[in-house]
């Protein structure tokens, strides 16, 4: 991710107002997929705040410790995802990660529909077994 990229997601994981969300676009994981960022059991199901990586690049583990840093700020600015217990996901592989999001329409790979150098939240709602992909903007 270049520095445009960074800034652009900090800044839409910063916003004091909360975030804005657009519905995923269909996507296809590739291998070498991770998920960086953190994800919370709730009441209903489960949350994260998750981007895909690809290991590959170079800048990857620094991709991913920004990434992390941006949105635990974010998760700390607001009180009830800061009531949340989280778990950090750095450069975890897409099915470790995609096993509290198991749904219905959502794989154990996540990766499946996200898209790579994309900001999600992603929730899962145990009652309807069912997981939303929202792009970060």
């Amino acid at each position: 991710m270049n520095k445009f990229g960074i800034v652009s997601l900090v800044a839409a994981v910063a916003l004091a107002g909360g975030m804005t969300v657009l519905p995923a676009s269909p996507a296809f994981a590739q291998s070498g997929s991770r998920i960086c960022g953190w994800t919370a059991a709730t009441p209903t199901g489960a949350t994260g705040l998750l981007y895909e990586i690809r290991v590959d690049a170079s800048n990857s583990t620094e991709t991913c410790s920004k990434v992390i840093d941006a949105f635990w700020s974010k998760i700390q600015s607001d009180s009830k995802l800061k009531a949340l217990t989280w778990v950090k996901q750095n450069r975890a592989p897409c099915e470790n990660a995609g096993s509290q999001f198991l749904s219905a329409n959502s794989p154990q790979d996540m990766c499946v529909p996200m898209q790579a150098q994309t900001a999600y939240i992603v929730t899962k709602t145990t009652a309807s077994n069912s997981t939303t992909y929202n792009v970060v903007q």
